[in-house]
C-alpha cells in the first residue's frame, strides 16, 4: 500500500493540526439535542394565526429543522419562522422573521421529518451549523431562548396533525 497525503484539509481538521490546536465551531460537533413538539389542532386555523412549536437556546447550532404532516388538510400552508418571546409565558412575542426556515409549506400531503431548515433558501449553506440567532438574521445573540414556530398562509383543518423536530447542538 502506497503512503499518500491530503492536498487539503477542512477547518476542522486544519485547526486541530495547528499548534497549538484551535478550537472547532461547537455547532460542528458535541451532543446532539432534540426538541419535538406535536400539535393536533382541535379547531379550524385561519390564515394568519400563528402556532407556537418550539423553544430553543439562541447559541444552538441546528443541524435539522423537521416537518412532519399526516396530510389529513384539505387546504393549509404555513410559514415557518422565528419569533422572541417577550416573558416565560410565551404568550406575547415578537417576530424575528416568519418565514425564515419555510415559506407557505403545504399540510395537504403527508410528510415524515422533511428537513425545512433551508426550505426557503434563506439559509445559504455557509449559514447551515450557524446559532439559531444568526441564522435568524439577528446581529447579536440575545441570550435567551427563541422559538420557531408557524404562522399559517392559508386555512388549515380541524384534526391536521402538525410534529416538528429540532436537532441542535450547544
Amino acid at each position: 500500500m502506497a503512503d499518500d497525503t491530503a492536498d487539503f484539509y477542512s477547518d476542522q481538521l486544519t485547526n486541530r493540526l495547528a499548534k497549538p490546536p484551535v478550537l472547532n465551531n461547537s455547532a460542528h460537533a458535541g451532543i446532539v439535542y432534540s426538541a419535538i413538539a406535536q400539535e393536533t389542532l382541535t379547531t379550524d386555523h385561519d390564515s394568519g394565526d400563528m402556532i407556537a412549536m418550539l423553544t430553543l437556546p439562541s447559541a444552538a447550532g441546528l443541524r435539522g429543522l423537521y416537518l412532519s404532516t399526516d396530510g389529513t388538510a384539505t387546504t393549509g400552508a404555513a410559514n415557518i419562522g422565528v419569533f422572541r418571546p417577550y416573558d416565560d409565558t410565551l404568550t406575547t412575542f415578537e417576530i424575528i422573521d416568519a418565514d425564515r426556515f419555510g415559506s407557505a409549506v403545504a399540510f395537504t400531503t403527508a410528510a415524515d421529518d422533511t428537513d425545512v431548515l433551508r426550505e426557503s433558501t434563506v439559509v445559504t449553506l455557509a449559514l447551515k451549523y450557524a446559532p439559531l440567532w444568526q441564522l435568524a438574521g439577528m446581529a447579536a445573540d440575545p441570550g435567551r431562548e427563541l422559538m420557531i414556530g408557524l404562522t399559517l398562509t392559508a386555512d388549515v383543518d380541524a384534526g391536521t396533525v402538525i410534529d416538528m423536530r429540532a436537532d441542535y447542538v450547544l
